[in-house]
């Protein structure tokens, strides 16, 4: 028995699971959007990797677990060149008494919180700002 190696296995198969339930949460999010002629596509790259995009903003996030390093990375993409997209993010997962709980900075999110901030910028934009000419 190598110390300390058994919490690692339990904590990436407990990371494992949060990952799977954002998963299936973008993969709701991009259906349910699409009820409300919204353009939302939804695809799983790998199995640690998951890609969303909006037709209407023209941005999609590719979304990775990294479980050995307790991360979740999010990269945003222009699907033209005209569209800006906003900066990378990462979440972190930590291990507590309630299984594995995410953070961005130090701020502790659910999966619905986390989903949100990542999906955010591709279906809840503000309109732009015009200036009166």
């Amino acid at each position: 028995d190598v110390p300390g190696s058994e919490p690692r296995n339990d904590f990436e198969a407990t990371a494992e699971k949060v990952w799977n339930r954002l998963s299936e949460g973008f993969d709701s999010d991009a259906k349910e959007i699409n009820t409300h002629q919204g353009d939302a596509d939804f695809k799983v790259l790998s199995p640690n990797e998951i890609r969303i995009a909006s037709g209407i903003t023209k941005i999609a996030a590719v979304v990775t677990a990294d479980f050995a390093g307790q991360t979740i990375h999010y990269v945003y993409e222009p699907e033209d060149a005209q569209t800006a997209v906003p900066e990378q993010g990462v979440l972190t997962m930590r291990e507590s008494a309630a299984g594995v709980e995410l953070y961005s900075a130090d701020e502790r999110m659910s999966p619905e919180q986390a989903r949100r901030l990542i999906v955010e910028p591709l279906f809840f934009v503000n309109p732009p700002m015009t200036s009166a000419t």
